[in-house]
């Protein structure tokens, strides 16, 4: 298998990679969607079994988090003096969404209704001012630019934890993991309430491997808000790198529950009955995911696999081929398109797609699951 801003980013998503043959094998979202995610910032590259045609990979779960924070109301601010004109502070009622925005596509939630406020040559900007530019410049992902006004934020308000937190998902969004974790913490220093930040921070460890210090998180979150689909989902994901199926089923069950117009939920519960060869059930799964999303590649993909493996290879043929069609770079869609190709005679056809699987890890620069796929290639000619 293969990151909602929806990790708190369709971010943050974990992709998990289940081998068909070998349920307990996993490779790690991100799905960024386009590998094969969960939601935010992609999450590193999944760890894949051997791509051999003995074998069938399919997409995994996607890791989410939630996107930047527009700057919450005056009233729950208590900051109406940051503003230049008192009349406008006590009317403005900007939203505190929750909406999160999947990894892949990074479509970040709406801009406050509140415009920056124009801005003279050599003139210092307002705390609301740099809280607005920082939520524009990240939103059209410039992290840099983003960074360096939620940090002009919290230097006039310290204890600002949506400035942090927002800085914390640029410096994420930007590659520096470190820094971001750095300031997620910061964010629960100061509102040791905030569950959104602990999805987030979950989905980083998450990220880099740290499944224990991800669970925690998870948990903390879900205890403070047991209406966060993100938290239950992403805590799926680590259940399901465990090998804890029917407690990532539970989970990406609750998630569905919450978020009933979002197909990562049923795409990812699709993925947990795989593994446990359910996968009737899992057709199921794949077919709500599309039906809430008809250009979920992934899930074309996946449910290509279930098909092939009841038998039903022109039902699996057409999902393999849409996939590919929504997705040409799903190396994993190639590869078991080759499987089939190769089970029908088609040794042309089957090499055909192999090399575009290669081509796909090489670019990449997954060097380990390209040397697999050539490896594979060499035993075929």
């Amino acid at each position: 298998m293969s990151r909602q801003a929806h990790r708190s980013c369709d971010i943050v998503l974990i992709s998990i990679l289940i081998d068909t043959d070998q349920t307990d094998r996993l490779r790690s979202c991100n799905s960024k969607q386009s590998g094969s995610e969960l939601s935010s910032p992609e999450l590193s590259s999944p760890e894949l079994s051997s791509p051999e045609l003995s074998k069938r990979d399919y997409s995994g779960t996607m890791n989410l988090k939630f996107g930047f924070v527009a700057l919450p109301t005056v009233a729950m601010l208590g900051l109406t003096a940051v503003f230049s004109n008192p009349a406008q502070a006590a009317s403005t009622t900007l939203s505190n969404s929750s909406q999160s925005l999947a990894v892949q596509t990074r479509s970040f939630q709406t801009r406050p209704t509140l415009s920056s406020p124009s801005v003279q040559p050599g003139r210092q900007l307002t705390m609301e001012g740099y809280y607005n530019r920082g939520f524009s410049r990240a939103n059209s992902g410039d992290y840099a630019g983003a960074i360096a006004d939620f940090s002009q934020v919290v230097a006039i308000v310290p204890r600002f934890h949506e400035a942090y937190f927002n800085r914390a998902l640029a410096k994420d969004l930007g590659g520096d993991k470190a820094g971001a974790i750095a300031d997620y913490s910061q964010t629960l220093q100061v509102n040791p309430k905030y569950a959104r930040a602990y999805v987030n921070r979950g989905a980083v460890y998450l990220d880099s491997g740290k499944l224990r210090e991800a669970l925690a998180d998870f948990d903390q979150a879900i205890k403070l808000d047991r209406s966060s689909a993100l938290a239950f989902n992403n805590r799926g994901n680590i259940n399901m790198a465990l090998n804890r199926y029917s407690d990532a089923l539970a989970d990406y069950t609750q998630a569905a529950a919450l978020s009933p117009h979002d197909a990562t939920a049923r795409f990812n519960r699709g993925n947990a009955y795989m593994a446990m060869g359910w996968r009737s059930q899992a057709i199921r799964d794949f077919n709500s995911a599309l039906s809430l999303n008809p250009q979920y590649g992934k899930a074309y993909t996946n449910r290509g696999l279930a098909h092939h493996l009841n038998g039903n290879v022109a039902s699996a043929m057409a999902d393999w081929n849409r996939a590919l069609a929504y997705n040409p770079a799903d190396a994993y869609a190639y590869t078991n398109r080759a499987k089939l190709q190769q089970e029908m005679g088609n040794k042309t056809a089957a090499l055909k797609d192999m090399r575009q699987a290669a081509n796909i890890f090489q670019q990449r620069g997954s060097q380990q699951q390209y040397s697999n796929v050539m490896q594979t290639i060499q035993a075929m000619l």
